[in-house]
């Protein structure tokens, strides 16, 4: 067994600093994970997509985003391609329209169902389980960080008042 030269405490002083590093880790590779089925979601869609008609085609994308406080938002969203071309540009226009979530961290079968084609349901709800299973994890990763910053405060506290 080793000993410390360092006064009690001081060892577990950096303690919040260090679980802030590690929440922030693996904050960051979940967001590099996200984006990784997404890419893979676009790559499988645009395969599927190739040998069907415009008319027959799936407009449903998703999206990874990584905020400036490290929380990752993966949403689906439908494309709406307007085939009047813009006077100014010459090119035709695509519109967004991002489905809603609601509560939870899944995306509601029916929504989907009602944004994509009936033969793309299985790969959405594949990739849906998926992006269900990071948002989940993403959100004991920011209470864990939230608890964290409880404990740096709660640390920093204690550490001013030593009295009994």
């Amino acid at each position: 067994m080793t000993t410390s030269n360092a006064p009690p405490g001081a060892a577990s002083a950096d303690l919040p600093d260090r679980l802030n590093d590690l929440i922030s880790a693996a904050l960051a590779a979940l967001y590099d994970e996200a984006q990784t089925l997404v890419d893979r979601y676009w790559a499988q869609a645009a395969q599927d997509n190739a040998a069907r008609t415009p008319h027959d085609r799936s407009y449903l994308g998703a999206r990874a985003r990584c905020y400036a406080d490290q929380q990752t938002s993966i949403q689906w969203f439908r494309q709406q391609v307007i085939s009047a071309a813009d006077p100014q540009t010459g090119r035709r226009r695509v519109f967004s329209r991002y489905l809603p979530k609601g509560h939870g961290p899944c995306y509601p079968k029916h929504t989907l169902a009602a944004a994509a084609p009936a033969w793309q349901m299985e790969t959405v709800l594949g990739y849906e389980a998926q992006f269900a299973r990071l948002r989940r994890r993403q959100a004991v990763l920011v209470a864990l960080r939230r608890g964290a910053r409880q404990l740096a405060a709660v640390w920093a506290a204690t550490e001013a008042d030593d009295a009994c």
